[in-house]
């Protein structure tokens, strides 16, 4: 019955162990959905307003990254000796690629400067993931890394 009770209790909450976790994979999957944005993002220079497709698709990929951000949150989170090789290959992989996703992003709000709001379907969704994306998004991950106790902290900023 114990054991019953200990593997629900794992399934139920995945990021419970971190002992497995391919911090690559995630990494990885972080490196796609920023790929996967700014391919996006080149498309809406001159797009005003932003076509639902592609609307569509910047929001989901945003909540897919405030889903794989709080996987990497919650396990470093528990395993604080992950946190040096994991912002170490973070930062080599995602710098360079959220710095251009940001120049691309403020690009596009010249035209609109509720950039978030074009891409959310309503209110609720953007009053949902706006604090998701600030505390578990890639900017807030590389925000961690640099911060001592970025990952020792709930809250964030």
């Amino acid at each position: 019955m114990f054991l019953l009770a200990a593997c629900g209790c794992q399934e139920e909450h995945p990021f419970h162990d971190s002992s497995n976790w391919d911090m690559d994979a995630s990494i990885g999957r972080l490196v796609e959905i920023v790929e996967d944005q700014n391919a996006l993002l080149e498309q809406l220079h001159a797009a005003t307003p932003i076509p639902p497709s592609i609307a569509m698709e910047l929001w989901a990929l945003t909540v897919d990254e405030c889903d794989t951000g709080f996987e990497c949150w919650a396990r470093l989170m528990r395993a604080p000796e992950l946190v040096p090789p994991f912002c170490q290959s973070l930062d080599a992989q995602l710098s360079s690629l959220e710095s251009t996703r940001s120049g691309l992003i403020d690009r596009y709000s010249e035209h609109d400067v509720f950039f978030l709001q074009s891409i959310a379907p309503g209110f609720e969704a953007l009053n949902d993931m706006g604090p998701r994306l600030q505390t578990h998004g890639i900017k807030a991950l590389l925000e961690r890394c640099e911060a001592p106790d970025g990952y020792r902290r709930k809250e964030w900023p």
